[in-house]
């Protein structure tokens, strides 16, 4: 009666953070994140930023500013602990402007992970994921042409609102939707890893490219990058 109460301060997630964190450095993640870093004068751990972002949206996804919130009160990322989450929205910008140099990183780590038998049988496949939004890419650039001619006295306000963003070349296009949302704007992704699982490429292509256009061009890609090799590609 007369000990010290035990009193439970904190309490944080560590758990997947090891597994996580295994994988991460296996796929030449962190070693090709803190190459970026080098070649920009951040005040913040690119690396460790997108890290958290990834352990998130695997553990418990939210957005960029409740994900701060959880760094902050819920992960075991002690090395984060004076983030802010104008962070992480810097993160993704460098990752955007980055994005080719990131993927080949992580089919160079595939590639030196595992012998040259296991690179001659790739693993092929392709998938869509849609975005809800009311507009593509090329209907926003016509929205945004008409609020160009507004601002300069040149025609009526448009009815639809200002794009915040628009990509050039366009890449959210309505397409064959496998996730059966055929009016969603959506890209297509197209995955190539070794039969352990090793992604070797990974690309990322308009909603409207036909599935065998993304094949081939994963196809082309491999061989380019393994050109003394046999390759045999499987695929459903």
């Amino acid at each position: 009666a007369k000990a010290p109460q035990l009193r439970v301060l904190t309490s944080r997630a560590y758990g997947m953070r090891v597994i996580v964190e295994s994988v991460w450095n296996r796929l030449g993640l962190r070693r090709a994140l803190r190459a970026i870093d080098k070649d920009h004068a951040t005040r913040f751990d690119l690396e460790r930023m997108v890290f958290a972002m990834v352990l998130n949206r695997i553990v418990d996804p939210v957005s960029k500013r409740a994900c701060n919130t959880w760094v902050r009160d819920e992960a075991w990322l002690p090395e984060l602990a004076d983030v802010d989450v104008q962070h992480f929205y810097r993160a993704l910008d460098l990752m955007d402007a980055h994005t080719d140099d990131i993927l080949e990183a992580v089919g160079q780590a595939a590639r030196e992970g595992v012998a040259d038998d296991d690179l001659a049988t790739l693993l092929l496949d392709t998938t869509s994921s849609y975005s809800e939004s009311q507009f593509d890419d090329l209907e926003r650039q016509q929205i945004q042409a008409e609020w160009d001619a507004f601002d300069t006295g040149e025609g009526d306000e448009p009815s639809a609102p200002r794009p915040q963003v628009i990509n050039e070349p366009p890449l959210r296009m309505r397409g064959h939707s496998k996730d059966h949302r055929p009016r969603e704007p959506q890209v297509k992704l197209g995955l190539l890893r070794t039969h352990d699982g090793r992604p070797v490429d990974l690309q990322v292509c308009a909603g409207h490219v036909h599935d065998q256009q993304l094949t081939l061009d994963l196809i082309r890609a491999a061989r380019a990058r393994m050109r003394n090799q046999r390759l045999i590609v499987v695929m459903d």
